[in-house]
């Protein structure tokens, strides 16, 4: 498999679900220009060094946050197919058009946009698997990323499913093709969707020997409750990339809670420390 071959696959196998499951599930966004079909899934990123690496690696974040699509008073890309089902890409690719100075690529999941997961999970396979030492955009290139939960929820507000087995279901078999598609070494993803249902099953079902490291999911409540507990004395002892890394991050981390952050090295060294292939 090669990166073209394997993009093409994923938009074929999400399209037959999709069509397949007509309008399923009822909870998820809806177009505004065709209000009885659902905004289409997208496939994961792929990143186009993805299948050179010696491991290669599926990043899973949380799910979808679409809650700003109902204040759009007109149709936009995720009214259309074509654009919607590969629109990781889409956005990765347009980010360097204005500014080709960008640190973070744009790639429409929050915490890699802003660089909060995309810093623990560069820091994670640099120690685990030394990764080499690149930007942003080059370690995209070198991995696959998505979102667990395939659909979000049609609210007024970002309903965080993560833990709610009867939604994460329904992305279950988007799932399996990804993993019988991208069929990765390592899975990267959020501790509490991993421990809800039988998610450990869905995994399992590919036969894959996957490397699996759950981790917190990487907010400001996590950071500040759960993660800052762990000791930041490290924090010096780190690589100057992994510095540049942090010191770019922006979004919702800011202030004290990114004082705060800085314990996540230390919380993602006992979790490295913890793992059992």
């Amino acid at each position: 498999m090669n990166y073209e071959a394997a993009v093409e696959k994923l938009k074929f196998e999400y399209k037959e679900i999709f069509t397949k499951e007509n309008g399923k599930p009822a909870w998820a966004y809806h177009k505004k220009s065709s209000p009885l079909q659902l905004i289409m899934p997208t496939i994961p990123f792929v990143g186009k060094n993805y299948f050179e690496q010696t491991k290669k690696v599926l990043l899973y974040a949380s799910a979808e946050n679409l809650s700003y699509y109902k204040t759009l008073d007109y149709v936009d890309y995720l009214d259309e197919d074509d654009k919607a089902i590969n629109r990781h890409r889409l956005f990765f690719d347009n980010s360097f058009i204005k500014d080709k100075r960008t640190f973070y690529p744009k790639v429409h999941i929050a915490p890699i946009d802003d660089g909060r997961l995309a810093v623990a999970a560069y820091y994670l396979l640099r120690k685990r698997y030394k990764f080499p030492q690149c930007t942003p955009k080059e370690f995209y290139e070198k991995i696959c990323f998505a979102n667990y939960g395939k659909f979000s929820a049609e609210t007024n507000f970002n309903e965080d499913y993560a833990s709610d087995k009867s939604k994460l279901y329904d992305s279950k078999e988007y799932i399996s093709i990804d993993l019988n598609i991208l069929k990765p070494d390592v899975i990267i993803m959020v501790k509490s969707m991993l421990n809800s249902g039988k998610q450990r099953n869905v995994l399992k079902a590919s036969g894959l020997k996957l490397d699996i490291f759950p981790i917190y999911q990487i907010t400001p409540t996590t950071i500040n409750c759960y993660i800052q507990k762990y000791p930041i004395e490290n924090y010096e002892q780190l690589d100057s990339d992994i510095k540049l890394w942090f010191e770019n991050i922006n979004g919702s981390v800011t202030g004290k809670t990114k004082e705060n952050y800085k314990s996540l090295f230390s919380y993602l060294d006992s979790i490295e420390a913890e793992h059992i292939e």
